[in-house]
């Protein structure tokens, strides 16, 4: 439901605009961004999200995309092992070892600081010649920062606070005495239920086949 906002693709834009036109800050800011997204939405559906907005940065700075597609997947999956939420095997684990959201979150976090950490370090390693700016990097960045990415004026508000319940829930999820999953199944309920979206349509996006393999 998320992604049916143009939420996500309005705040890569602005991330965009944030780099100054900078290759390697651009980099950086999205895959930032994506580990941020990741752990709390599916990893594929992220990269779905952000990839196509760094391929058209790509295209318009001359710019070679594979650092950027190599970031934003690993980024994705670091940042998916942050939280409970982040990925099925995290919930499958976070279940059997007993672990709060909290716990799982602050055992993780500093983890995966460090390994985007890493990630950086290896990518500035062998890609920084590529990410270097030219003369008419500013100048391809003037599209983006003209663009006007609009995001839906009635689903947003309703999915933002959905989502801010949700988040809130998980937080306090021991001392509401409720599992992550009766949490995640009653924010997507809500969902449903108050936004103006077609329900078979979102049903039909779940990656019901992974989460069978992993069932």
């Amino acid at each position: 439901v998320v992604k049916k906002t143009g939420l996500i693709q309005l705040v890569a834009v602005r991330t965009i605009r944030l780099s100054n036109g900078k290759p390697w800050r651009l980099l950086v800011l999205l895959s930032v961004l994506t580990a941020f997204i990741s752990a709390f939405l599916d990893n594929v559906t992220t990269v779905l999200l952000v990839g196509p907005v760094a391929l058209a940065v790509c295209d318009s700075l001359d710019l070679d995309p594979i650092p950027f597609c190599l970031s934003l997947i690993f980024a994705s999956n670091i940042g998916g092992t942050a939280t409970l939420i982040g990925d099925p095997p995290n919930i499958l684990i976070g279940s059997a070892a007993a672990l709060s959201f909290n716990a799982f979150l602050l055992n993780l976090g500093p983890v995966v600081v460090v390994s985007l950490g890493v990630l950086f370090g290896l990518l500035y390693l062998f890609y920084h010649k590529d990410l270097e700016p030219d003369e008419n990097t500013e100048a391809a960045l003037l599209r983006f920062r003209d663009s006007r990415q609009q995001v839906d004026p009635v689903l947003t508000p309703r999915i933002l606070i959905i989502l801010g319940l949700v988040l809130g829930a998980f937080l306090l999820h021991r001392v509401l005495h409720l599992e992550a999953a009766t949490i995640a199944l009653a924010g997507a309920t809500l969902a449903l239920v108050f936004c103006p979206v077609d329900v078979e349509e979102m049903v039909a996006e779940v990656d019901w086949v992974t989460l069978l393999f992993f069932s």
